[in-house]
């Protein structure tokens, strides 16, 4: 794949497909990830892969109750309270 399409094209998905994802494409994606360059070069690295999508749903309900339990949160968070409040 041409490197500018795929920058040109890539979108964010949230919608994803039942079947699961090989461990060799997984680590495959996470050695990728660990080239790209960051701040002076000390590569803080740290994946998490969720597995199943109960485990995802559980984990995106804990973040979000994180998130809003804070009465004074960030203003990025303020801003969307709503959809963070919504199950």
């Amino acid at each position: 794949m041409d490197l500018m399409f795929a920058i040109r094209n890539r979108r964010a998905v949230r919608e994803f497909a039942p079947q699961a994802v090989a461990r060799e494409a997984i680590a495959e994606a996470i050695a990728a990830a660990t080239l790209a360059p960051s701040a002076m070069n000390l590569q803080p690295w740290l994946f998490a892969v969720v597995e199943g999508a109960e485990r995802l749903r559980e984990l995106s309900s804990r973040a979000k109750a994180h998130l809003t339990a804070d009465r004074d949160p960030p203003a990025a968070v303020a801003r969307h309270r709503d959809r963070l409040e919504d199950p």
